[in-house]
């Protein structure tokens, strides 16, 4: 039977203790790694791709998958002139002319209960992205902050429009 020598053992305990000191490193770097909590739009305009396409996309980077996502279509005249939409936390919005027919990917409201602000009344929340008939493009939940010199001339008001409702 092979024996080791002492150097040949003391060689194995530093490789030992290097691949632990190795592992526990990354483990510390993964354990204070941040989560993001933010969405990403994307667009590429016609000018910037060979055949005169416009790209857009949008990602929701939440770290969790919260809600399932569906795609919705919307029919023109689902909304009409004069009607009164109701959204999350007291924004109202009247119908100016029947509305146009659209497609947006929006978080499941299937419970009937609205993920963003609990109430049961029929709005469609976080419809994130989506396109109308009329080649209008939208990435509705980009959570952005004003500054200063922004908010001077247009502050946040308590029943403002907000993005789970923009589309």
């Amino acid at each position: 039977m092979p024996t080791i020598n002492k150097r040949g053992i003391d060689t194995i305990m530093s490789l030992k203790k290097k691949i632990a000191a190795a592992f526990i490193a990354c483990a510390m770097t993964l354990a204070v790694v941040p989560s993001a909590f933010a969405c990403t739009a994307l667009y590429v305009g016609s000018d910037l791709t060979e055949d005169g396409t416009t790209m857009f996309g949008r990602i929701e980077d939440l770290g969790t998958n919260d809600y399932n996502k569906l795609f919705n279509i919307s029919p023109a005249g689902k909304h009409t002139a004069g009607e009164v939409y109701e959204g999350c936390y007291g924004f109202t919005y009247t119908f100016t002319h029947d509305s146009y027919r659209y497609t947006a990917r929006r978080d499941d409201n299937g419970l009937g209960v609205c993920p963003d602000c609990d109430s049961t009344h029929e709005h469609t929340p976080y419809e994130e992205a989506g396109t109308n008939e009329k080649g209008v493009m939208v990435s509705a939940t980009e959570s952005l902050y004003g500054t200063d010199a922004v908010l001077s001339v247009d502050p946040y008001v308590d029943n403002g429009i907000e993005e789970a409702e923009i589309t």
